[in-house]
């Protein structure tokens, strides 16, 4: 016999929430995994007019169901946050199983009895982006549904959320995009099954546009006749919104320049932007510059004021004229001055600064008086005139000249033309004075005297005495060095003694003398350099003497010889270069010894012996 009863493996509503308004359709399934029973469901506890055992429908895969059409049909639904709908399971046996796991919530009334009311007194730059409303008598656990339009446009600012206390805050709602006017706030509540109650509203009114000119400036040649200055709102408003403004500027508003007195804009509701109108600007032939006519904003109305509430529209003078300049007159030492003229092709109506350079040869403060760097040109005038003060002198000089360029004005409509620079010449009337060179004869000179300093005295123009010098033979005779004559070989030396003019005195005529230098002894150096630096990088026998026959021998301390020649031309004119065979010989102490004979039959000597040592320097 069959002692089983069957099992409630599961049971639910078919997926959806537990949660049923009116006319809303319930399932309920059961799992008990065995087909054959015989299962009833307690439908009353849902609805008073329904069975108490509804049979429910086998499946066939171990499944049974039942569905109701409207969980409120007749209106005889039972509200209960938490109705358990009772089950029982049959087999053939008679066992029987009951279930009461499946728990509804039924609610068919919406909310009902709410309010909102919002928090701000009205909404502005300051709290626009954080809004806030607060309920009363909400029903906790519903959802909210808000939406906040305004009358002066934008769109509407929406949001939703659950009532967790009857007195909920909702804040932080951003309401900047909505345009100034009066704002509606719409809330409804539905409970948790979906019943929703009626909307409840709220108002407040929203003012925060801000106007200002939507840009600091601008201009207009003064041949257009109207300009039109644009003043806009931050944010559309459903209200009309006015300004004042008051004119100032350079320009002259009574009807000399334009047209505009102190006034007030009103901008319509619905507008964001209106205009204040400059008319009747005069195009005159006054070159008067560039003119401005300001606008300012204040107390505003329905807005407040943005960031540019100054505005400059400039005039600009259409009307031009060409600065040139003349040397009207040349100057002369010691009491003719010059004079320079600068005149305009039109006249100003305000005074106009000239600015100018001076150039050219003369001296301001020491040839002239000092002419400046600029000079005001006065209004209503055609020309000007700058005068060339001389500063007498008595130095002799060239003429010298003095040239104004003109090179700027104050005034953009008063051009530098082609004629901008001028130049007075200052004639000299001093003459040069001669001086003479005092330069004696020189005596005949040995090689021993080493040196001959040169001494001659000029004019007095303090310029300094320079010399030159010529020899015969051409080479190994003599040089010169700062006013000093070194004596190098047997020759003849011309010497020339020049002075140099300057302002007040002419060049001296040159004087030169000549003298010779006789025969005496050969000499040698004691040290030489061989680095290819061209500056005593050769051995050389100097000296100016007769020779007949000459033996000379180098050796280094170990005795060993390192040059040798016979030849007194190659001893004197080409020399030893440190070299043995091409191979550099090292720095150090050398030996060098030497004979033969003088064509007067005198042994040879250098440096007054036959030997004598020689140092290489690296």
């Amino acid at each position: 016999k069959d002692a089983t009863a069957p099992n409630f493996i599961s049971v639910d509503d078919d997926g959806g929430d537990n949660s049923y308004k009116s006319g809303e359709s319930l399932s309920i399934i059961a799992d008990l995994g065995e087909t054959g029973l015989t299962v009833t469901a307690d439908l009353s506890v849902i609805n008073s007019g329904l069975s108490a055992t509804a049979a429910m429908t086998d499946n066939a895969d171990g499944t049974y169901s039942i569905r109701v059409a409207d969980v409120d049909n007749g209106g005889n639904m039972i509200e209960g946050a938490a109705i358990a709908v009772p089950m029982v399971a049959t087999d053939g046996a008679g066992n029987q199983q009951a279930d009461n796991s499946l728990t509804l919530n039924l609610d068919k009334t919406a909310p009902a009895g709410y309010t909102v009311s919002v928090d701000q007194s009205s909404i502005n730059t300051a709290n626009q982006a954080a809004m806030s409303f607060t309920f009363a008598s909400a029903e906790v656990g519903a959802t909210y549904n808000y939406s906040i339009s305004s009358n002066g446009g934008g769109t509407a600012v929406t949001g939703n959320g659950t009532i967790s206390t009857a007195s909920d805050q909702i804040s932080g709602i951003d309401v900047s995009g909505l345009g100034d006017g009066t704002l509606t706030l719409s809330v409804t509540l539905t409970d948790q099954v979906g019943n929703e109650g009626a909307a409840t509203t709220d108002n407040v009114t929203k003012v925060t546009a801000s106007l200002a000119f939507n840009s600091t400036a601008s201009n207009g040649d003064e041949s257009v006749a109207n300009a039109s200055i644009q003043v806009d709102l931050s944010i559309n408003s459903a209200f009309d919104v006015s300004v004042d403004y008051v004119v100032s500027g350079t320009a002259n508003g009574a009807g000399n320049d334009y047209t505009l007195a102190n006034g007030t804009l009103i901008i319509p509701s619905g507008n964001q932007s209106g205009a204040i109108d400059i008319t009747g600007i005069v195009d005159d032939e006054l070159i008067e510059g560039d003119e401005t006519i300001i606008l300012t904003l204040s107390n505003p109305t329905n807005a407040s004021l943005g960031s540019t509430t100054e505005f400059t529209y400039t005039i600009n003078d259409n009307d031009e004229a060409e600065i040139s300049v003349l040397a009207a007159s040349q100057a002369e030492e010691d009491d003719v001055n010059g004079l320079y003229t600068i005149s305009t092709s039109k006249q100003f109506a305000n005074d106009v600064t000239l600015t100018f350079t001076i150039s050219g040869t003369a001296t301001e403060g020491t040839d002239i008086e000092s002419l400046g760097t600029s000079v005001i040109f006065p209004a209503s005038t055609n020309s000007i005139n700058i005068p060339v003060v001389v500063i007498a002198d008595t130095e002799v000089e060239e003429d010298e000249t003095v040239i104004l360029t003109l090179e700027s004005t104050d005034n953009t409509a008063v051009l530098i033309g082609d004629d901008n620079s001028a130049i007075v010449t200052i004639i000299d009337n001093d003459e040069k004075l001669p001086q003479t060179i005092t330069f004696e004869p020189i005596t005949a000179k040995k090689l021993s005297d080493r040196e001959v300093v040169l001494e001659a005295t000029g004019g007095d123009s303090g310029e300094p005495i320079t010399y030159t010098i010529s020899t015969d033979p051409v080479n190994g005779v003599a040089t010169l060095s700062n006013g000093v004559i070194l004596l190098e070989g047997v020759g003849t030396v011309t010497v020339t003694a020049s002075q140099a003019g300057n302002d007040s005195y002419l060049a001296a005529e040159d004087v030169s003398q000549s003298f010779t230098i006789l025969s005496d002894e050969l000499l040698l150096p004691t040290l030489f350099t061989p680095n290819n630096d061209r500056i005593n990088d050769v051995l050389l026998i100097r000296g100016g003497a007769a020779v007949q026959s000459v033996s000379f021998r180098i050796y280094n301390r170990k005795g060993n010889l390192v040059f040798e020649s016979d030849s007194f031309q190659e001893l004197t004119e080409i020399g030893w270069d440190g070299k043995k065979n091409g191979v550099n010989q090292p720095a150090g102490t050398y030996v060098w010894v030497i004979s033969g004979t003088m064509t007067n039959g005198e042994p040879i000597r250098v440096n007054g012996a036959n030997r004598g040592t020689i140092l290489i320097a690296r």
